[in-house]
């Protein structure tokens, strides 16, 4: 069984090597590419705009998802969920302003990288993500420090700083990579 769970992880591996030599070789295509928003592209956008990712997941703290009927969840895979129900629109404004705010803080205890030591040495902390509405499906928990998950931020993490580092050391890839990059406004994404 470990065999058969060294194969996948190696497959994962290999495969997300791929994206990344694929994203890279399409960033630097003399044409002006598109940028393309992504697990492999996120390192990139978060250094490149100098806004660290301070949360796993923005649900219900930068985000949240309106049902017709005026119910707020922090994001669509919430909804229905009654323990996650933050309020409803319709409600007293300072009424929902509070019950916002406690819901904030309810759900930064989890999705706060700053509260998890393992996170406070990470050398993917500063952009790393997890969805808390698909864990919480999955597996009724909001965060998972699966190891083969934070291998696969840190091996995400190190091959687009090694893929960066080879490009600046080439003046003629980097005038490339420049020109490409500069058109994109990485200050405006918010994540």
């Amino acid at each position: 069984m470990d065999e058969l769970n060294n194969d996948k992880n190696k497959k994962n591996e290999n495969e997300i090597l791929g994206e990344i030599n694929m994203f890279f070789d399409f960033l630097m295509r003399e044409k002006k590419p598109v940028f393309i928003f992504s697990d492999v592209s996120l390192p990139l956008v978060v250094l490149l705009s100098k806004k660290p990712v301070n949360y796993f997941c923005g649900a219900g703290i930068n985000e949240i998802c309106i049902t017709p009927k005026g119910d707020i969840y922090p994001c669509q895979l919430f909804i229905g969920k009654s323990d996650f129900c933050i309020g409803n629109l319709f409600e007293e404004g300072n009424t929902l302003d509070l019950k916002l705010e406690n819901f904030r803080n309810f759900i930064s205890k989890y999705t706060f990288k700053n509260n998890y030591n393992k996170c406070n040495t990470c050398i993917s902390s500063w952009w790393c993500r997890q969805c808390i509405g698909s864990e919480y499906i999955k597996f009724n928990r909001l965060v998972n420090f699966n190891e083969d998950f934070c291998n696969i931020q840190n091996k995400i993490t190190l091959s687009v700083l090694e893929k960066l580092s080879k490009i600046l050391l080439d003046p003629e890839l980097f005038r490339r990579f420049y020109e490409n990059i500069k058109s994109f406004q990485f200050e405006e994404y918010n994540y």
